[in-house]
């Protein structure tokens, strides 16, 4: 049922050829059974790096193949029509037929496929099964909560056992609740239907919940695609940091380097800290230190060497986490801690201790963001 998809240097221009491309020499391979996240903002490219895949858009460079079959390769004027793909699709909207039942809906792709009566109903009860509708079959959609009809959707992409599974946003549309609901099952479901499975969102949550792998985008280019504690804890560049929520960036200079860490001394401040760096990296280098929020401790008192004394420039209260912007000398550094109760107020001394293992080192040359 699942197959392997690899995409090779994909190129996708609109317009203009002098115009940046939508999709710009992107490569990457989804192992069959595997779910691939493709995660950036608004105009990234990965949307239309999904629709190629379906053959909803023509690619102007590069190769798509689908269980080893190459369907898109415009040099050589190889084009698959999308019907001709074997690929399920699950959008933002449900797209499911009002006047029909849960059952009739996911029957639906079967009708003009010659399958036996006994067949279908047999594939239409384990894609039902699957995304756990077995008690609404008969009722009609209209009848439904946002969440369900998205599983009828589902399930009418599963029902016909497709090569690969596109999932387009397919949960941005529901309410804050049942998104949070669907979205835990969702890897579940795809699990247990066997099928290999691409999906886009700009939810960092719904990615890491959801993926075996998460590839960033950024202007049409695939920055990095790697499991989720990789992408979190070692990710490839400034924007793919900040992006995954690194709230801190710290400016310095390298003073010693031994087994993969280093000690940085920050600039304008008189305090260094250690943190994991590039195998490349050398005494001398200038480099920018990424520190995410959930990761920095706040201590009352100096329990550590190397922690940083500062003011609390400010919190936000957000109900089970407490959001801190502590002043180091004129440096920022964001911290989140878990409670229903915040530690600290604005003007509070204290000492932040930032652990080596949780901090990563970019060379300064490798973005432009300066130090909060």
């Amino acid at each position: 049922m699942s197959a392997e998809l690899r995409i090779r240097n994909l190129e996708k221009r609109f317009g203009a050829t002098n115009l940046r491309p939508a999709v710009d020499d992107v490569s990457f391979t989804i192992a069959p059974g595997e779910i691939v996240v493709l995660l950036g903002p608004s105009g990234c490219g990965k949307t239309t790096t999904l629709r190629s895949v379906a053959g909803l858009e023509k690619p102007t460079g590069g190769t798509i193949d689908i269980g080893g079959e190459r369907v898109a390769d415009p040099v050589n004027k190889r084009f698959v029509l999308p019907q001709h793909r074997n690929l399920g699709m699950v959008f933002q909207s449900y797209a499911v037929w009002p006047h029909m039942t849960v059952e009739q809906n996911v029957a639906y792709p079967l009708r003009h496929r010659r399958i036996g009566k006994e067949q279908t109903k047999r594939k239409v009860d384990e894609a039902i099964e699957i995304v756990g509708l077995g008690a609404y079959r008969e009722r009609p959609v209209v009848a439904l909560s946002g969440g369900q009809m998205q599983r009828v959707a589902l399930a009418r992409s599963l029902v016909y056992r497709p090569r690969i599974l596109l999932l387009d946003e397919p949960l941005s549309n529901l309410d804050a609740k049942l998104r949070l609901r669907l979205r835990d099952d969702l890897r579940t479901i795809i699990k247990d239907a066997g099928v290999t499975a691409l999906y886009v969102t700009h939810d960092q949550s719904e990615a890491v919940v959801i993926a075996d792998r998460i590839g960033v985008m950024k202007d049409g280019k695939l920055l990095q695609l790697d499991d989720a504690i990789t992408l979190y804890n070692s990710p490839a560049d400034v924007f793919v940091a900040n992006f995954t929520g690194a709230g801190t960036l710290l400016a310095g200079r390298v003073e010693r380097v031994a087994h993969g860490m280093a000690l940085v001394q920050l600039d304008d401040v008189p305090y260094s800290v250690r943190t994991r760096v590039p195998d490349d990296t050398a005494p001398g280098d200038r480099v920018l230190v990424s520190v995410r929020p959930e990761n920095v401790h706040l201590e009352t008192e100096r329990r550590e060497d190397g922690e940083m004394a500062g003011i609390v420039k400010s919190l936000q209260y957000e109900g089970t986490q407490t959001a801190y912007r502590i002043m180091v000398g004129d440096k920022e550094v964001h911290c989140t801690e878990l409670g229903t109760r915040p530690r600290f107020a604005p003007g509070d001394t204290l000492f932040v201790w930032i652990p080596p293992e949780v901090c990563w080192a970019f060379h300064a040359r490798a973005g432009t963001a300066t130090s909060h």
